[in-house]
């Protein structure tokens, strides 16, 4: 199974949608809090292609994108083989 990374900042609905997703998936995966942290912040936007919205979901090398884009690939049945690899 990859790793599954999530930035997310505090009071953020989105953010705490898409992990009610991946929890529901019983998946572990990582949070990053980049509400305080500038810097974590800009190595997320680099990552997520100059992204700077949350939350940013990767799994493994893969860059899901946020909320929109986990959800959708949940509705076409393709989150499940992602997150297995």
């Amino acid at each position: 199974m990859p790793d599954i990374t999530i930035y997310i900042t505090e009071f953020c609905g989105y953010c705490d949608r898409a992990k009610a997703i991946l929890k529901n998936k019983d998946v572990k995966f990582a949070v990053v809090d980049v509400t305080y942290d500038a810097d974590m912040r800009d190595e997320m936007a680099i990552k997520a292609g100059g992204n700077r919205k949350v939350p940013q979901i990767f799994v493994g090398d893969t860059h899901v994108g946020g909320y929109w884009e986990l959800q959708k690939l949940e509705a076409q049945g393709k989150l499940d083989s992602l997150l297995v690899g």
